[in-house]
């Protein structure tokens, strides 16, 4: 922090190739966590990017704002063990109603209390990779200023850091990947052959959809793509526009899953990737197709679906 009355905020700009944690192990790791694996927060910054949003409401008691952050998500589990690997946090689960009378059950992991936004303010000030993400992290830290300014207390200084490295060199992107990465699988998967015999032919794709078009664009250039591969598409519940890379070379999903291997997904969606994984071997290698196989790879293709 620093010290400053006369504005709402500084700013340091520095450039790096890998994120810096000195500030949080130093002065936001909870006691009982003294040591926390920087693969998982790498892993955290990275699923926050694409999935958590900075809060801030009125002060119902006080001429105040309230400040907070949240990840809402369908996998209870995955809330839990991000809580329990930070140390600090709280989960708690609601339905929403859906259109069609049903309730949908979601977890949210949120932090609302001075002390760990903290703490998250020192994680993620200088740490966050997408544009987008940066500007509202300043947008919510100048505000944060604002109210400490007006209670005269130390100002936190904004830390921007432009990043120029490999999206496969950290955990970063397996976060990223974990909420918003896409695994297809056709269910036609045979093919047959001039001479009557019968192969495996699966056609797979993996994708990236979001509504950051720079940053979408970016990852399609990371794999060696123009931005031909990058095209739009519309949410159909309120017409939000969105942008997917996709692609279904083999190389690139082979890359992509040997990187997960060394950066593994923490939650459920860990599952289907396994099992798009396995279907992934049937492109690589000449299997036979047997009554037996051809089971085996509809129940993975159905499974893979379902997850």
């Amino acid at each position: 922090m620093t010290t400053q009355k006369g504005s709402s905020e500084t700013i340091r700009e520095t450039s790096s190739n890998s994120f810096c944690f000195d500030q949080f192990l130093q002065y936001g790791s909870p006691q009982h966590k003294p040591i926390l694996d920087e693969k998982f927060l790498e892993w955290f910054i990275g699923f926050f990017e694409a999935e958590g949003s900075f809060l801030c409401w009125p002060n119902s008691n006080k001429n105040t704002n309230r400040f907070g952050i949240e990840i809402t998500q369908k996998d209870p589990k995955l809330m839990h063990k991000i809580r329990t690997t930070l140390g600090f946090g709280r989960v708690t689960t609601f339905t929403r109603q859906l259109d069609n009378g049903d309730g949908q059950t979601y977890t949210r992991f949120y932090i609302h209390d001075r002390k760990n936004l903290e703490r998250i303010i020192f994680l993620l000030n200088g740490n966050l990779l997408t544009s987008k993400k940066q500007g509202q992290f300043k947008t919510w830290l100048t505000a944060i200023n604002v109210d400490r300014q007006e209670r005269k207390k130390s100002l936190y200084e904004l830390n921007n850091r432009t990043f120029d490295f490999n999206l496969l060199g950290n955990g970063w992107f397996s976060g990223f990947l974990e909420s918003d990465a896409g695994f297809w699988v056709s269910s036609k998967c045979i093919r047959t052959n001039k001479d009557g015999s019968h192969s495996f032919a699966l056609r797979m794709k993996f994708y990236i959809t979001q509504d950051d078009e720079e940053f979408v664009t970016y990852i399609a250039k990371s794999f060696g793509f123009i931005n031909t591969n990058v095209n739009s598409l519309t949410n159909s519940h309120d017409y939000k526009l969105y942008y997917r890379f996709e692609t279904n070379r083999l190389d690139v999903h082979v890359r992509i899953l040997e990187y997960l291997k060394r950066f593994p997904f923490l939650g459920n969606r860990s599952i289907q990737l396994k099992r798009w994984s396995r279907l992934l071997n049937y492109r690589i290698y000449a299997y036979p197709v047997t009554e037996k196989s051809t089971k085996k790879v509809m129940r993975l293709i159905d499974e893979t679906k379902r997850t």
